[in-house]
């Protein structure tokens, strides 16, 4: 079975939780990449706003309310994550997944 490098990544994280519980560290960081872009934008899209002299509040709002909805939207669905992970835990043939991590190239 030839695995997409999402699905390693998937299965690479669900062997870390197994091993390690559920940390939220652990599973934050996961976002941070996503979150540093995010935020890049919304800084670019402020500066560029206030560098035209624009007092435009409301676009500045606009885009700090874009970044803080991302943050919440992957927040709940970590808080969702953890609540349903001990029936995950359960239903995840991990021999299985041990045997699809040992074949897959290393990234």
């Amino acid at each position: 079975m030839q695995l997409t490098r999402r699905q390693l990544k998937t299965l690479r994280l669900y062997k870390s939780v197994n091993e390690n519980q559920f940390a939220w560290g652990a599973m934050l960081a996961n976002f941070g990449l996503v979150w540093g872009r995010i935020a890049a934008v919304v800084a670019c899209g402020i500066w560029a706003i206030k560098a035209g002299d624009s007092e435009d509040v409301w676009a500045t709002s606009g885009l700090i309310g874009f970044f803080v909805g991302f943050l919440l939207r992957d927040t709940a669905q970590l808080r969702i994550s953890k609540h349903i992970w001990p029936v995950t835990r359960q239903i995840l043939d991990w021999k299985r997944i041990d045997e699809l991590l040992a074949r897959a190239p290393k990234l």
